[in-house]
């Protein structure tokens, strides 16, 4: 009997229970800002699942650019204001953040039901994109990740239930 109660509570990913936020993003605009050479590698994952009282959702993007050299820290501050205003355009409320754009960003948001995390990982370097090296002296080959986590629970302010 236990069991149905169990999986009665289970909350099962869907477009409804993901945040519009993470259905549309993507970092490619501001990227699009810095990118000096027409050559780019961008992976990109996303996934869901279901779990007693929430159901999670997730994407994460990495970003292989060629930059300006001057631009390196620039790009992190960049990609977190972006992120930020996104965010409060989709009506979230960001309830904590922390980092710097030498060592990554945290950002953390609520709305509605959901819960979200956002790690953006430090700007490093990277090898070139290209052997020939052609986006001259000036510039700097980068990378680095964006990770999107969050959990829509069936009853609002249920954090408890994922701990």
């Amino acid at each position: 009997m236990a069991k149905l109660v169990v999986g009665a509570r289970t909350v099962y990913p869907s477009a409804q229970n993901e945040s519009d936020f993470l259905k549309s993003y993507t970092p490619n605009e501001v990227l699009a800002r810095f990118q000096v050479a027409k050559f780019a590698e961008i992976a990109s994952s996303s996934s869901s699942g279901a779990e007693e009282g929430f159901a999670t959702h997730e994407a994460d993007f990495e970003p292989t650019i060629q930059i300006r050299a001057k631009d390196w820290l620039a790009l992190a501050q960049a990609v977190k204001d972006d992120i930020a205003f996104r965010l409060n355009s989709q009506h979230a409320h960001i309830v904590g953040e922390s980092g710097s754009d030498t060592d990554g960003f945290s950002l953390q948001y609520a709305v509605g039901n959901t819960e979200g995390d956002i790690t953006i990982d430090p700007v490093k370097s990277a090898s070139p994109i290209r052997p020939d090296g052609a986006c001259g002296d000036d510039c700097a080959t980068v990378k680095f990740s964006i990770e999107i986590r969050e959990k829509w629970f069936r009853e609002k302010n249920r954090r408890e239930l994922a701990q």
